[in-house]
């Protein structure tokens, strides 16, 4: 994504002010991948801008359908408060999953007269037609969430049927600790479930 508008500074300095939130949903992803999705956005922003930039990283390991995230009502204060020119991300879900929460952010950045700008999603803010693409791209975010769902489903399925380790286990089982499971004394060594003869009738 090219810009057909050039990025203005606000402020009498000539400083463009950016911030740059990131997110990745479970513990169990890499940490690194916030810092993927920020040398993206700066990478970005060194081919459509020359000037002198202060950016601000607000990233975090946090589900995209929550609300209340510490970072984002960071960032909305500083919008709130006209301390940015421009929020830039990679693509829309970095900053939220739910679509109610896109548009409502989308419109804090336009009425306090900061850019919204998702570069793989093409929407920018300053566009006339910002509108379509946002519709576009909140849509495909929020389309990609029933699909993960499904695989996550269907891998913990497999683990537990496999005797893999689960996040949940069903009634009539328990987790062995790690011991355990390589003493091989409940099954095959690695088993990391066992069952509860006890309530095997139930």
């Amino acid at each position: 994504m090219h810009l057909s508008i050039p990025l203005i500074p606000k402020h009498k300095d000539g400083v463009l002010r950016v911030l740059l939130p990131g997110r990745i949903s479970t513990p169990e992803q890499d940490i690194q991948s916030i810092d993927s999705q920020y040398l993206d956005d700066e990478t970005w922003l060194r081919e459509n801008y020359r000037g002198p930039v202060d950016i601000r990283h607000f990233g975090e390991q946090a589900s995209g359908w929550l609300a209340d995230r510490g970072t984002m009502q960071q960032v909305e204060r500083i919008i709130e408060a006209g301390g940015c020119d421009a929020v830039v991300v990679s693509e829309l879900r970095e900053i939220y999953r739910n679509p109610a929460f896109h548009w409502k952010f989308a419109h804090l950045c336009v009425d306090n007269e900061v850019r919204l700008i998702s570069i793989a999603d093409a929407v920018d803010t300053a566009q006339d037609d910002w509108e379509t693409h946002m519709h576009i791209a909140s849509l495909r975010a929020g389309l990609a969430v029933p699909e993960i769902r499904r695989r996550v489903r269907r891998k913990a399925t497999y683990s537990f049927e496999q005797g893999g380790m689960v996040l949940k286990v069903r009634f009539g089982y328990r987790k062995l600790s790690k011991e355990e499971a390589a003493s091989g004394q409940f099954g095959t060594p690695g088993l990391r479930i066992a069952k509860l003869p006890e309530w095997t009738p139930i």
